[in-house]
């Protein structure tokens, strides 16, 4: 609990107890990469439905109190006996659950459905130890930070509940973002006042033209310098074209925030299998999320809570959701970002520019980067990407890089 007296420790788990290993248990189990495919659960879940009988054997690995949300591991399912199937689940733990899924598998409802439990497991238990928080503090309002937090739908319905008045989340929650804790508690600790509100992730590494032409020039490819560059690629975007945006300052975390993008036209029905199949390399399934200038926010979402992270989920309003739909999950959420004109006014003026041209200020953003790479840093990892994908322009600052048209 933070005040000015500084900050006091109100509860502390410890192994076995972690709700990070619990999900990467069952990401494991689902045949995806425990540490790193949290995120294709959380997109799966959404596929499934409410099954009491899976609830009920989550209780043989994962039990909680329902007043305070303290949760306790089975350690025989996870750590203790034999692994004859897995790294992070013990056979104990398959007698309950069954075979675990391999990579060949088909997604099944069936597995779905897991996905589902565990997502509602994981939120059951964060929202009542939030509210237990609520009441033993007084306070209504919520910081978030390490891997569980990079869960998107749990943060979204946490911010909805009624013991919820302000939520933060910190856009490098996972390991990336301990040093900015490390930074921030020997800060305190010299007794400087460190009462900063983090409005933006643009903190990571930028490259002059000069650079970027450089990286152009070097792998022979033709270019050009755009005068209107905003309404040239608003346009193009418009078209139908997918577009690699590379600007300013790399974002820190792991979200797109307009800087190192690929950006899409929301409103074309096909865009989302579109950009999975021929440039992002992934699963069709899965959903992209909406940017969109911060003055349309509550045109889309009917909600108090702030956004510019895109790091939580939001239900979309029904009167648009059929205008827009290349970014709005199966469940009927979306997970937005809203563009600020002081922080990334070039992103903003794209966005503008659309809006003049489509009625909507808002383009599906994801990560530039194919699945199972590091989203690119320097333009030569752009110009790699873009030519390596199905990608059509290429922004790299003002600079324009176009495919040839495919009679």
């Amino acid at each position: 609990h933070a005040s000015r007296d500084g900050i006091k420790t109100i509860k502390t788990f410890k192994l076995p107890n972690t709700l990070g290993g619990f999900y990467a248990t069952f990401t494991e189990f689902l045949g995806f990469r425990a540490y790193h495919d949290e995120g294709k659960v959380m997109g799966l879940a959404s596929y499934g439905e409410f099954r009491k009988d899976l609830q009920d054997k989550l209780d043989n690995f994962i039990k909680f109190d329902k007043v305070s949300g303290e949760f306790e591991i089975n350690p025989h399912m996870r750590y203790v006996g034999d692994h004859k199937y897995g790294s992070r689940f013990t056979d104990k733990f398959v007698e309950v659950f069954g075979l675990p899924r391999r990579d060949e598998s088909p997604l099944t409802k069936k597995y779905a459905n897991l996905a589902f439990a565990i997502q509602y497991r994981l939120e059951e238990i964060v929202n009542t130890m939030a509210n237990w928080l609520h009441k033993k503090t007084g306070s209504k309002n919520f910081c978030l930070a390490g891997g569980v937090a990079m869960n998107c739908v749990m943060n979204g319905n946490l911010s909805r509940q009624s013991f919820v008045n302000n939520i933060f989340v910190q856009p490098a929650s996972s390991d990336n973002g301990v040093s900015l804790g490390a930074a921030q508690l020997l800060t305190m600790q010299e007794g400087i006042a460190s009462n900063y509100k983090m409005e933006h992730a643009y903190w990571g590494p930028e490259f002059s033209d000069e650079e970027i032409i450089s990286a152009l020039s070097e792998s022979k490819v033709s270019y050009r310098k755009s005068h209107n560059l905003c309404f040239e690629i608003a346009e193009k975007i418009s078209e139908g074209k997918i577009v690699g945006w590379f600007q300013g300052r790399m974002e820190i975390g792991a979200r797109a925030l307009g800087n190192r993008s690929i950006l899409a036209s929301p409103l074309i029905n096909d865009m989302k299998t579109k950009i999975n199949l021929e440039v992002k390399h992934r699963e069709n399934w899965r959903p992209f999320c909406p940017s969109m200038k911060e003055d349309v926010y509550k045109k889309y979402f009917d909600t108090n809570t702030e956004s510019p992270f895109m790091i939580m989920a939001f239900p979309v309003k029904k009167e648009v959701l059929s205008e827009i739909p290349a970014v709005v999950h199966v469940d009927g959420t979306a997970r937005p970002q809203q563009v600020s004109k002081k922080h990334n006014f070039k992103f903003w003026s794209l966005l503008d520019e659309f809006e003049k041209i489509t009625g909507h200020a808002l383009l599906i953003n994801t990560s530039f980067n194919i699945q199972g790479e590091p989203v690119v840093c320097s333009p030569k990892d752009a110009l790699r990407t873009f030519g390596g994908t199905g990608l059509d322009i290429l922004v790299l600052g003002d600079f324009i890089v176009e495919k040839p048209e495919i009679s």
